[in-house]
């Protein structure tokens, strides 16, 4: 690559760690040795080093390595060229030791890197070391340069202990402020072997470790040295774990498996009656350290109270939902998650507890995970767990001083294995680290009438958001945990894999005729957009420009037009934040279906006639006529909610699976009547948290459910700090 940059670019070599780049035969080596680099990588590497530590952005890298006139996929060819070159470096993004990503802007070359000649440079001869001090023939010299033998000595000791000093201040310095290496986790220990599923958080006493069943959401305790896990206080129901204090003998916990601010109780170990704290309510609670004080999460809002309920006091509101507060050890900073799924926001701050010095320390511009941590005792480290990219690793915050002592903040990656590893907890002595190291997968499965049983289905895949074209020969589904969209025909047969990573699709729909697939699709941080893509393979387009969030799409049966709704869990169900559009594909044009207002998950009935849609708050199953041009009332839910909805072939009946804490079951409602059936029991089946406990309607009628078969076990590890 030639431009003006190359002008200004050292032809000497530059090395950085074991690193050589020679600029003259355009090579990249490692302790001498030549390294295969394409041409893309190689051409970026040359333009950071052009600019050491500054940030250089992506347009510039563009123009200087694409060329201003590319049309190709510039943004997925930079990540690809970074991510090769990364790897080449032995480099990693969430820890770099060579090239830092400045996120929104650019990328940056952090390591510290020399130039020296391919030959040596003529060094001038100082005169005192000639013979008599008398100059080389040859030589020129002024009287002006021609200094006294001892006084030239006496210069060469002043200057030699000048830089011994230096060189001693620097290695102290080095000493004191270079980054320590990271942390590591070893030896690690299954705790528990059932097969049950596990909730965090996890708490711990010291001796036994307190975690949420899966099943019914009872509260287990299992010892630290592991073995049989064991039911705990059975007798106040289902309750939500925020917080355990070994001062005090309790648990803190909020009533009910809602998902809402709740009221706020302390449990007493092993028994007694449970005791309400004031009126507070919350959605997460901890004890401070001294168990004096609660902090505690209300909307977007973090809060203080004293231990018995009173005194509460705000700290303030932040840009999101706030989650998971966690108390330093000395009980005067707190530090908590805050979510915001309308701005794509996933990000760890911090404030005192006196409501200033509100720091944001991890942003991580996605709302699609979780951050979960706890301090370490030592005060200036945080292990979480961070799920992102349908993987969930431990890492590990550490603030350490930086040059001239300011602060600075480490992010590092303690795992990335295949185990997803959530909610750890360290021992009191930070010595161990205690997770749910969960093996994530479902099993796609079919309800046989006959056995009563519900046996695998597609070979059991991990699969689910089946569709099944009009003829009923072919089935379109979503692979899970990759998210990608397949066909198949029903038997298996013919599988082809129709979209790939980035791209996460969901809940696709056949066309009447069979050639084409509707389906949700997105790539990391931007909106679900309805695209399209043949059956048989090939491009996937978005129908629709702009970022408006758009899902569930269902087409008429003479495939004219396409009806979807507005995405309530990207736009955090808000009163207004959806409603039923048409698009006729014929036109292009958008209308909106009267009186959808606050309705979503609309799905249209195989004779035309109909489309059923469900309330805002999944309550509700409203029915649309086409004929009579008005909404009516199919049924309405008290205590548990909608999960999805399917139409019999013969357009009479609409089933949905009822989900609640207490219950599960699937429903049918007829078709026009609004007659209410309980059609199958679903105890018996343990189905995932994930994907909303999909369900679907085989082409014969039965149910298709997914169960799941991920593995959650306790494990412990330790934690070797260096």
């Amino acid at each position: 690559m030639q431009d003006k940059a190359d002008s200004s670019r050292p032809p000497q070599p530059a090395r950085f760690g074991v690193f050589e780049v020679d600029f003259a035969r355009g090579e990249l080596r490692k302790h001498g040795m030549r390294l295969k680099l394409q041409e893309k990588p190689f051409q970026i590497l040359l333009v950071l080093l052009e600019r050491p530590g500054e940030i250089v952005t992506r347009e510039e890298l563009r123009a200087k390595v694409w060329g201003p006139s590319t049309y190709l996929d510039f943004e997925r060819s930079l990540n690809i060229a970074i991510n090769k070159l990364r790897a080449v470096l032995g480099d990693e993004s969430q820890n770099p030791r060579y090239i830092e990503t400045v996120p929104r802007h650019g990328y940056r070359f952090i390591a510290p890197f020399t130039t020296s000649a391919a030959q040596p440079t003529p060094v001038a001869v100082p005169l005192h070391n000639l013979p008599d001090g008398q100059p080389h023939a040859g030589s020129s010299t002024t009287p002006a340069t021609t200094l006294p033998v001892v006084r030239s000595r006496l210069l060469r000791s002043t200057t030699l202990a000048a830089a011994g000093t230096v060189a001693v201040m620097f290695a102290v310095a080095a000493w004191i402020f270079w980054p320590r290496p990271a942390p590591q986790v070893l030896d690690f220990v299954q705790l528990t072997a059932d097969g049950e599923g596990k909730i965090g958080p996890l708490l711990s006493d010291g001796v036994n470790l307190f975690f949420h069943s899966a099943g019914t959401f009872g509260i287990r305790q299992v010892s630290l040295k592991g073995g049989q896990a064991a039911s705990l206080r059975p007798d106040v129901g289902a309750v939500v774990l925020l917080d355990y204090s070994p001062k005090r003998g309790t648990l803190l916990v909020k009533e009910g498996g809602t998902v809402e601010e709740s009221a706020l109780w302390e449990l007493p170990l092993p028994a007694g009656s449970p005791r309400p704290l004031g009126k507070l309510k919350g959605y997460h609670a901890r004890w401070s350290p001294d168990t004096e004080r609660l902090a505690i999460t209300v909307g977007s809002h973090l809060k203080l109270a004293k231990n018995d309920g009173s005194n509460e006091k705000d700290l303030g509101e932040f840009p999101g939902h706030v989650r998971h507060p966690r108390w330093s050890p000395d009980g005067k900073t707190i530090r908590f998650i805050v979510a915001n799924d309308t701005k794509k926001l996933l990000a760890l701050w911090e404030v005192t507890d006196d409501g200033a010095n509100r720091r944001l320390l991890i942003d991580e511009g996605s709302a699609e995970g979780d951050l979960v941590g706890e301090w370490l005792a030592d005060g200036h480290s945080f292990v979480f767990s961070l799920s992102r990219d349908l993987r969930s690793d431990l890492w590990l915050l550490r603030e350490e001083s930086g040059w001239l002592g300011s602060p600075r903040i480490r992010q590092l990656r303690l795992t990335d294995g295949q185990i997803n590893m959530l909610d750890p907890v360290p021992s009191a002595d930070n010595h161990r680290l205690y997770v749910i190291g969960e093996h994530d997968r479902n099993e796609l499965v079919r309800y046989d009438p006959r056995s009563r049983q519900f046996l695998p289905y597609l070979q059991g895949i991990s699969a689910a958001e089946l569709s099944f074209s009009r003829d009923a020969q072919w089935v379109a589904y979503i692979l899970f945990p990759e998210h990608t969209l397949w066909r198949s025909r029903v038997d298996g047969s013919e599988r082809r894999q129709l979209t790939f990573a980035p791209v996460e699709t969901f809940l696709p729909s056949w066309s009447p005729d069979g050639k084409t697939i509707a389906v949700m699709a997105r790539t990391r941080g931007k909106s679900w957009k309805i695209s399209r893509i043949s059956s048989s393979g090939g491009a996937l387009e978005a129908i629709l420009p702009g970022q408006q969030s758009e899902g569930h799409p269902t087409w008429s049966p003479d495939g004219t037009t396409l009806i979807f709704a507005g995405v309530p869990w990207e736009q955090a169900f808000a009163p207004g934040s959806t409603t039923i559009q048409q698009l006729n594909l014929r036109t292009m044009k958008v209308t909106h279906l009267a009186g959808s207002d606050d309705l979503w998950s609309p799905r249209w009935s195989p004779d035309g006639r109909y489309l059923v849609a469900e309330s805002l708050d999944s309550r509700s199953l409203m029915l649309f006529d086409f004929v009579s041009k008005k909404w009516k009332l199919l049924t309405k839910l008290r205590d548990s909610l909608v999960g999805y909805t399917a139409w019999s072939r013969d357009s009479k009946w609409i089933y949905f699976n009822s989900i609640s804490d207490k219950d599960r079951a699937i429903v049918r409602v007829s078709v026009p009547e609004a007659r209410t059936e309980r059609f199958l029991d679903l105890a018996a089946i343990r189905q995932p948290d994930t994907l909303g406990q999909w369900f679907a309607l085989a082409p014969g009628g039965a149910p298709l459910l997914l169960r799941n078969t991920s593995l959650q076990e306790i494990y412990s590890m330790t934690l070797h700090m260096r």
